[in-house]
């Protein structure tokens, strides 16, 4: 299981700064809401944030560094 984290980019209303593990990279809330459900959705709108653990198979797809 990896460690998955998004928060807001500043200035951007759908775009989101991703960390899984040791890498980093972006992602839009239509992405997070397709992979991770409305619950993700809820939490970066009424939190701020979203975290929780992934398969890596969860992750395959995405641009990460």
């Amino acid at each position: 299981m990896i460690e998955v984290k998004c928060t807001w980019i500043p200035g951007t209303l759908d775009m989101l700064q991703l960390r899984a593990g040791n890498r980093h990279g972006r992602l839009s809330v239509h992405e997070l809401r397709r992979r991770f459900g409305m619950g993700a959705m809820n939490s970066m709108y009424l939190i701020g944030r979203f975290q929780t653990l992934a398969e890596p198979g969860a992750l395959t797809g995405l641009a990460l560094s």
